[in-house]
Parts: C-alpha cells; structure tokens; sequence
C-alpha cells in the first residue's frame, strides 16, 4: 500500500456553525460535508455556561455522546 489522494482527516473545528445562539452552538458534519463518511454522521456541540442542550430522542437509532471538557449531568 501507499498514499491515498483520499483525505480521511476533516478538522470540524475548522467548519463555520450550523447553528449558533447564546447558548451554544452546533457543528453538523455528514456526508455532504464529508465526502468519506457515509454511513454516519456527527454533531459537536458547544454549550456555553448557562445554555441548555436540546431534549430529544431517536426512535430507531442509538446517540453516542463524548465530553471533551465538563460533564454531562
């Protein structure tokens, strides 16, 4: 094997709000921002101290969460 010319880093920080308030904001990444990812697709969520995140559930899918920093209380 060798090089790819296929990317498989993608730098969400990098990537403009999907959606920003004073709570927070959203990055969404799928595979129309992520050419390689088909299969599954990601939201990195920032809430700012004070903000709330969304309720909401998924009826036929699991919900990974990962903190990089805090808690989930």
């Amino acid at each position: 094997m060798g090089p790819t010319s296929t990317d498989f880093a993608f730098r969400t920080t990098d990537l403009p709000a999907t959606k920003s308030t004073k709570g927070g904001e959203v990055r969404i990444v799928d595979s129309s921002k992520f050419k390689i990812s088909t299969t599954v697709a990601m939201a990195m969520v920032t809430v700012r101290p004070g903000g709330l995140r969304e309720l909401h559930w998924h009826q036929n899918a699991d919900e990974w969460q990962y903190y990089i920093s805090g808690k989930g209380v």
